[in-house]
């Protein structure tokens, strides 16, 4: 049974508010029905609500990402999702990395360093990384 870690913007550079968590439910529907058995862990269930943390409160911020940093070194498949850049989901695909995990990340940014450097394969769209796993658990 494989565990899987969803990694993905949540503020961007935006000073107000958060980017749409919607990939999150889309990937994690994905991963459930194309690799039946896998368990999967997005830390936004934990910590629903990003954006009401106050963004001085660095304790808060510390503790809620150092928690992420450890589910996904919990995990074994890391699927980080990057429109646009994020320092956060950067560090977690490379602490990833270097825990020797499966690092699929779906960005366009594919001369960014952190991608080029730290990602086991690299997907233009979600739907590419559906027909992916469709492929790779054919039930």
């Amino acid at each position: 049974m494989s565990k899987y870690f969803i990694s993905g913007v949540i503020q961007a550079n935006l000073q107000d508010g958060i980017v749409s968590q919607d990939y999150r439910r889309v990937l994690k529907e994905i991963i459930e029905t194309t690799h039946k058995g896998s368990i999967v862990i997005d830390p936004h269930d934990i910590c629903e609500k990003p954006q009401d943390i106050p963004v001085d409160d660095i304790v808060e911020i510390r503790r809620i990402f150092e928690g992420n940093i450890q589910r996904l070194l919990q995990s074994d498949i890391i699927v980080a999702y990057l429109p646009t850049c994020s320092n956060g989901t950067s560090i977690e695909i490379y602490e990833a990395f270097r825990a020797g995990k499966t690092v699929y990340t779906i960005t366009s940014l594919k001369k960014n360093w952190v991608v080029k450097l730290y990602s086991t394969k690299v997907f233009d769209s979600i739907n590419d990384f559906s027909e992916f796993l469709k492929q790779t658990y054919k039930q």
